[in-house]
């Protein structure tokens, strides 16, 4: 039997998952890809997000790893917390378990201490440019409710132990921003990702986990597109394909 179609909905799928989003507004991209694929690199058992919008990352890190089995999605806007629902209950798995929470992770308690903190944060200062009249644009993109240091001091309070990952993609223009403010928060970049479009051309974003230890000198590089525009193989394997 085929589902009714809805002009407001979006359906893609990527790894043998469903996945669904709001045609318009806030929308997941190829960021959510490429954080999956780089916070499935770690081990750990239990993840959570912050701002986890439809829920595609740990569905990601679900569908490619077997070593995540909990996972607890935070999200501040209630529509799409119900697309972070609706994508769970779309995608059973057995022995995962997932949890939608529609809360600010300033002030939530997790129900579980995890491993992994995953996030495609809000990077910009809302006092440096235009917002967005898109609500959840602008709420996704600008820190009106999560400031980087409360993000890092969230992830720091509900962290497992100092073994822990915080895993972001960011701009390359605001890393070091963002480097400053983890540093202040007693935390350094321990792993990078610089993500180029072509590989003659500057990155421009990166994947960076925060935690104790030593600071990452030699981030490795990834690339997403050959020179005649089609996806190189990593950037497939990444995507899964999508369709």
């Amino acid at each position: 039997m085929h589902g009714i179609y809805d002009p407001g909905v979006e359906s893609t799928a990527a790894f043998g998952l469903k996945l669904e989003q709001p045609a318009k507004g806030y929308r997941y991209s190829i960021d959510a890809f490429l954080l999956a694929f780089f916070a499935s690199r770690f081990q750990g058992e239990q993840v959570v997000e912050f701002g986890c919008g439809s829920g595609v990352v740990p569905l990601l890190m679900a569908a490619t790893s077997p070593c995540f089995r909990k996972f607890e999605l935070f999200e501040i806007q209630p529509d799409l917390c119900r697309y972070a629902v609706r994508n769970v209950s779309h995608n059973p798995m057995s022995g995962r378990e997932f949890t939608v929470r529609c809360e600010d992770v300033r002030f939530a308690i997790p129900d579980m201490k995890p491993d992994i903190v995953v996030c495609n944060p809000p990077f910009r200062n809302p006092k440096s440019g235009r917002i967005s009249v898109n609500r959840q644009r602008a709420v996704a993109r600008n820190w009106f409710f999560l400031p980087p240091m409360d993000l890092f001091a969230a992830f720091l309070r509900m962290r497992a132990n100092d073994n822990a990952g915080l895993y972001l993609v960011l701009p390359c223009s605001n890393f070091t921003d963002w480097e400053g403010f983890g540093e202040q928060a007693g935390l350094v970049a321990t792993h990078r990702i610089q993500v180029h479009s072509f590989s003659d051309r500057e990155a421009s974003l990166v994947l960076v986990r925060f935690g104790t230890g030593e600071k990452e000198t030699l981030p490795d590089q990834v690339v997403l597109y050959e020179k005649d525009g089609t996806y190189t193989k990593i950037a497939r394997e990444i995507l899964g394909f999508i369709c």
